[in-house]
């Protein structure tokens, strides 16, 4: 269900704390793709209108702390990040939503014929682009905890091995989609044009999940070494 969310007290604490609340919800629209993909892979129309919605909602939730974040964060007195790296982490927050909110529009009008062999494949890359928001919502929660307490060796220790870890899996992802790349150009004269176009399109927008991940983590060691 999507998350309900106050925004009154948003700010009594620290100014990250929409920011990771924003991040939370990123990641939370990437945990529908799978349920949409398989609703889409069977062709069920209500099952992918239902997961649009939802994610919609959650997206919505996450543009009114964009707006909170913008106007309030520029204000924050005696705040220890650079701000114009932590607008780039925020961009970054909401092109994972953004793009997430635009697969789910996209699927219901995709021609529903895609070989099975590229299920597999499609799947694989969807489970390294979920875990790449995963990874992307922690490294927002170090950042958190060292505003608040501090730098300290283990938390800029688990930030950068955060970073690696979504560099790892952005690299999987670029596999993946690579993968698919060659199985539709393969298979392309045996396909409906438009369905090889829109599939490849498909799996450039998931895969960008993780390539939107990985510049947040890059992002966000620069605002912790500065």
């Amino acid at each position: 269900m999507p998350t309900t969310i106050k925004f009154g007290k948003q700010f009594k604490k620290s100014p990250l704390k929409p920011l990771r609340k924003h991040m939370r919800i990123a990641s939370e629209t990437a945990t529908f793709l799978p349920d949409a993909m398989q609703a889409f892979f069977g062709n069920d129309s209500e099952a992918l209108e239902k997961t649009r919605q939802a994610v919609s909602e959650l997206v919505a939730d996450a543009d009114q702390l964009l707006r909170e974040l913008q106007q309030r964060l520029p204000d924050a007195k005696d705040f220890p990040l650079d701000r114009r790296d932590l607008f780039d982490v925020l961009d970054m927050q909401e092109a994972i939503a953004r793009r997430m909110q635009e697969i789910t529009a996209l699927l219901p009008d995709l021609p529903a014929d895609v070989p099975r062999d590229v299920r597999k494949p499609l799947m694989r890359l969807v489970d390294r682009c979920i875990s790449a928001t995963e990874v992307a919502y922690e490294i927002i929660k170090v950042i958190e905890k060292v505003v608040e307490a501090g730098p300290q060796g283990a938390q800029l220790d688990a930030a950068r091995q955060l970073v690696q870890d979504i560099v790892a899996i952005r690299s999987e992802a670029d596999v993946h989609c690579g993968e698919i790349t060659r199985m539709l150009l393969a298979q392309s004269r045996e396909m409906d044009p438009l369905a090889v176009m829109f599939l490849y399109q498909l799996a450039g927008w998931i895969d960008d999940l993780a390539g939107f991940s990985q510049k947040l983590a890059i992002r966000s060691q620069l605002l912790l070494i500065r």
